[in-house]
């Protein structure tokens, strides 16, 4: 169990933080290629990204 507060708390949200926020930018990249592949509607796109189960979770 990691104590909340501690330096090893910290590093472990820092990590889950960048990891998140490197998923969204590679998400939306994926949705921009594929938006301009298929040409199909952004809701398309946006409810598969919601069907995908969390990672890391």
């Amino acid at each position: 169990m990691i104590e909340p507060g501690s330096g090893q708390d910290r590093r472990a949200l820092r990590a889950c933080a960048k990891q998140e926020c490197l998923e969204l930018t590679l998400n939306q990249f994926e949705i921009t290629s594929y938006l301009a592949v298929t040409a199909a509607p952004a809701r398309d796109s946006s409810r598969t990204e919601c069907e995908k189960p969390p990672v890391g979770r």
